[in-house]
């Protein structure tokens, strides 16, 4: 099974990353790493939630 969490207020849109707290609004998501790419065979592999724009934010899926 996998699960998907870090929404923080529960709206399905997700939150902001750390860096947002640091830098302000314009970090509030950061760059996908593109390497390596993981393939999720292990149990426990954390990931973070792309958003479409190669994007992260707060969600992540284990």
């Amino acid at each position: 099974f996998m699960i998907q969490t870090g929404d923080p207020m529960g709206t399905g849109r997700g939150g902001e990353s750390i860096f947002c707290q640091l830098y302000g609004d314009q970090a509030r998501f950061f760059e996908a790493e593109k390497v390596p790419r993981i393939k999720h065979k292990k149990m426990g592999t954390v990931s973070m939630v792309n958003n479409g724009s190669d994007q992260h934010g707060s969600q992540f899926l284990i």
